[in-house]
């Protein structure tokens, strides 16, 4: 704060000082709160060098068999991507053809915590280009689940439905192969 000149909540002798209806006390709490939060999502320890996939969208199914215009869904979503992973966390970057028979590009971070054998389950979030309702990028966060073996993977993700508005949901595959 001192460094921007900004002295808000700072005392003459920079101490914490409680806004109006606000004690110290809540204020730190709430910084440890910040801290703790943080601490739930650990992320991956700096490795010398990432593991490295080409990643090849194939296909989804969605729930619902055609648009609410009665056009059916493009369920072979052919594309290319990149990912690079460092144990339970990975970047990844690709781009497919969407469900609305569009090039769709992509950016997002996989956390796959629970590892049992070659299955690994957690969530993908990031953002997507080339959908109608958005002119420039969809934000989602979504399940995800592989099969990772030395040198290949299925990737599946999946939207879960949204009964409220009729979405029956979407499950989408890829596969992986590791870059030597």
């Amino acid at each position: 704060w001192r460094d921007r000149g900004d002295t808000r909540g700072l005392g003459e002798d920079g101490e914490c000082v409680p806004r109006a209806g606000e004690s110290v006390n809540a204020r730190r709490l709430s910084a440890a709160g910040t801290l703790l939060a943080a601490s739930c999502f650990p992320m991956p320890a700096p490795a010398a060098e990432p593991d490295v996939w080409l990643v090849v969208p194939l296909a989804s199914h969605h729930g619902n068999r055609t648009t609410s215009k009665g056009v059916p869904y493009n369920e072979v979503n052919g594309g290319i991507g990149l990912r690079a992973s460092w144990g339970t966390w990975s970047a990844e970057a690709g781009r497919y053809r969407n469900s609305f028979y569009q090039p769709s590009d992509y950016l997002r971070a996989n956390w796959l915590p629970v590892v049992a054998g070659p299955l690994r389950l957690g969530l993908t979030g990031g953002v997507v280009t080339g959908y109608e309702r958005d002119r420039w990028a969809s934000p989602f966060i979504i399940p995800a689940a592989s099969l990772e073996w030395r040198s290949f993977a299925i990737d599946v993700l999946a939207l879960p439905p949204y009964e409220p508005e009729g979405f029956k949901g979407i499950v989408g595959v890829a596969i992986r192969f590791r870059v030597p």
